[in-house]
């Protein structure tokens, strides 16, 4: 598994816009995409414009063609709500060595 993560800053006054666009139509695009799994959407309780948008993939090639086709039209769609540009990270689930439950946690490889 695959996981690509965005880190959006709302405008002031503009987060539950930007949560809504996620829902109603960035999710249904995702879904109809081939290996896509999961999209998490977090808001950061100390500053609630943060919103991290993290999607997970079956494999590196569907996370790849996610990030080349769909994640610009997503940004596209966002911009208005948007405050600043967004970096845009890359994550594969890895097993934790650390954990003997076994456990996958996400590991960086940007």
């Amino acid at each position: 598994m695959v996981t690509r993560v965005l880190e959006l800053i709302a405008r002031p006054g503009k987060s539950e816009a930007v949560c809504d666009a996620i829902e109603f139509e960035v999710r249904p695009r995702l879904r109809a995409m081939p290996g896509f799994m999961e999209l998490v959407t977090l808001i950061s309780e100390g500053e609630p414009r943060l919103i991290v948008l993290m999607t997970v993939w079956r494999s590196e090639s569907a996370a790849t063609r996610y990030a080349k086709d769909l994640c610009p039209h997503i940004l596209e769609l966002l911009q208005p709500y948007l405050a600043l540009p967004f970096p845009k990270s890359s994550f594969q689930f890895a097993q934790d060595c650390g954990n003997a439950a076994g456990s996958t946690t996400a590991k960086s490889i940007d």
